[in-house]
């Protein structure tokens, strides 16, 4: 309307301007000629046939329009334009969407979902890409749209729903959301991989080895993904137990572990925690009992913190791992810290320029060094000790 005024008065002033010339030069006139047929009529005629049919060209063009509109609102016309216009912005937001290009992905998309045939795709993957841009109330306004159309998921609404409580760090809601859902959701796997990354992001890890026996009933991870997480849920209750000093829950959870009792790398854990707490004959019975099944490393590293009472059963069984790898400077330190537990300079010592010779390590100096000052010998104990600094710097 504003266009049509300006318009309007850029034709006034322009027949005005063609009046005063006409006034100063005379009246002229204007012939059209075509095709043997002639027009002859004063400017003045002219020019004021011309502002008219402007002027209702543009008042039909504007009625024209309004009635186009009109006609589509009441569905008397098919939205044709309209469905092409959502398909373009479809088709735009999607590439921008699998380009990372998150304020256009949301922008296009969420234009797009009135007039499309895809209306609650559309504005699902415009909260996505409003997530991804951490616009978190657009993508509330997004996903609030969605939640009205008649062809809603719920299933993917109650995910989204967990994933913008996540991103807002509202751990409250999230977690009234997925106890709400759970109940909705108990048996399908998409939810309950979605409750297990979300407990992950948490750690909530005594809630994750809860669900851990629903999600293994639907089968919603493979048997290798579920005993992963099992262990991921196991080692983070025996850390937040160690954290805590709470041997009791510490020991209440390995004995309902099961079957990954056998598993080293939570067996490990569960030995540093009962050495933290004091706790080594219960530890040198559990790691025992493990070597003599199995060579393990880092077990072995763990059993000779052990100051055993019978050092030389302790150090009979070290030796016997030794043998089934002579030249790893690990297990040689191992086996020289459980001399020192025995009072076995010597011997200690001879293990130690071993692991030198296989692998220098600043575990071999340092025990070095403690030999020697025990045999009051302050300048090797300085040298080893200087030795171990190169090398932790070095490395």
């Amino acid at each position: 309307m504003i266009r049509f005024f300006l318009l309007l008065l850029l034709t006034v002033l322009g027949g005005w301007y063609l009046a005063d010339l006409l006034r100063q030069k005379g009246p002229g006139y204007v012939l059209i000629y075509y095709d043997h047929y002639s027009l002859e009529t004063s400017v003045w005629v002219f020019a004021a046939f011309l502002m008219i049919s402007v002027g209702l060209l543009m008042l039909g063009y504007k009625l024209l329009g309004l009635l186009f509109r009109y006609l589509l609102k009441i569905g008397f016309l098919p939205k044709v334009l309209g469905e092409r216009q959502a398909r373009k912005l479809q088709y735009l937001g999607t590439l921008a969407f699998l380009d990372e290009n998150w304020p256009e992905a949301a922008s296009q998309l969420g234009k797009s979902a009135k007039n499309s045939d895809t209306p609650f795709l559309n504005l699902l993957m415009a909260t996505r890409a409003s997530l991804a841009e951490e616009n978190y109330e657009q993508a509330q306004s997004y996903l609030a749209s969605a939640g009205k159309l008649a062809d809603a998921d719920e299933l993917s609404l109650a995910m989204l729903q967990l994933d913008l409580a996540l991103a807002q760090k509202d751990t409250d809601k999230a977690e009234f959301l997925l106890k709400k859902q759970l109940t909705a959701f108990a048996q399908d796997k998409r939810f309950l991989r979605k409750a297990v990354a979300v407990y992950q992001a948490e750690q909530d890890w005594a809630q994750l080895q809860a669900l851990l026996s629903r999600v293994k009933k639907v089968k919603a991870f493979s048997a290798e993904e579920l005993e992963q997480l099992e262990k991921q849920a196991l080692t983070g209750l025996l850390q937040k137990a160690r954290l805590q000093k709470d041997l009791t829950a510490a020991q209440q959870l390995w004995k309902n572990a099961g079957k990954l009792q056998k598993d080293h790398e939570l067996l490990a854990v569960y030995a540093g925690l009962l050495l933290a707490m004091g706790e080594q004959q219960e530890a040198e019975k559990l790691l025992q009992g493990a070597l003599k099944r199995q060579w393990d490393e880092k077990l072995i590293g763990l059993y000779a913190q052990i100051a055993a009472e019978d050092n030389s059963k302790q150090l009979a069984l070290m030796e016997t791992l030794l043998q089934s790898d002579s030249h790893n400077s690990q297990v040689l330190n191992a086996v020289a810290r459980v001399c020192l537990h025995g009072g076995l300079w010597g011997q200690a010592r001879h293990y130690l320029e071993q692991s030198l010779q296989a692998r220098p390590t600043v575990e071999a100096y340092q025990l070095l060094a403690r030999i020697a000052e025990e045999h009051n010998d302050a300048a090797a104990a300085h040298r080893y000790l200087q030795a171990g600094l190169r090398l932790a710097v070095a490395h």
